[in-house]
């Protein structure tokens, strides 16, 4: 399955700077990253449902949500998956973090030898809602921030 071509905005900083200039202050970047933050919680919802299954004490767990991190930006909606808590089990993948992108990307041997794009291939079948949200979403911000 191809993957959908990216959302791309041409000149995104010369639309912040004239919507920064409407706004009369830094408005506009808050609520930009609020607008990414809330699209990046629509894939990390969606995704966590279909993460491999894992051992949680050898760092696994990619099902639970709370391992779904969204940066909050302004200029990119960001997912990733992992914490910085150790396993209780030294030897292993060591924490979420690392045992999520070994999952996701293989390792070339063994089980963890498969790749499971779970989270790609949840931006890939999410991509026309997330569309739609930005599409939706863009004139509201702008209308409130305009007047």
């Amino acid at each position: 399955m191809a993957a959908p071509p990216p959302i791309k905005i041409d000149n995104m900083r010369y639309l912040l700077n004239q919507l920064n200039r409407a706004a009369e202050g830094p408005e506009i970047n808050r609520a930009f990253k609020e607008l990414n933050f809330k699209a990046g919680e629509i894939i990390a919802d969606a995704a966590a449902p279909k993460a491999p299954r894992g051992d949680e004490e050898d760092g696994g767990g990619l099902q639970k949500r709370a391992n779904y991190k969204v940066k909050k930006d302004r200029l990119m909606a960001q997912v990733t998956v992992g914490t910085k808590s150790y396993s209780k089990r030294r030897g292993t993948a060591g924490n979420v973090g690392a045992y999520s992108g070994i999952v996701h990307y293989g390792t070339g041997k063994g089980l963890l030898g498969r790749r499971r794009k779970w989270l790609f291939n949840t931006f890939v079948n999410k991509y026309e809602k997330i569309t739609r949200f930005y599409e939706e979403e863009i004139p509201k911000m702008i209308q409130k921030l305009i007047n």
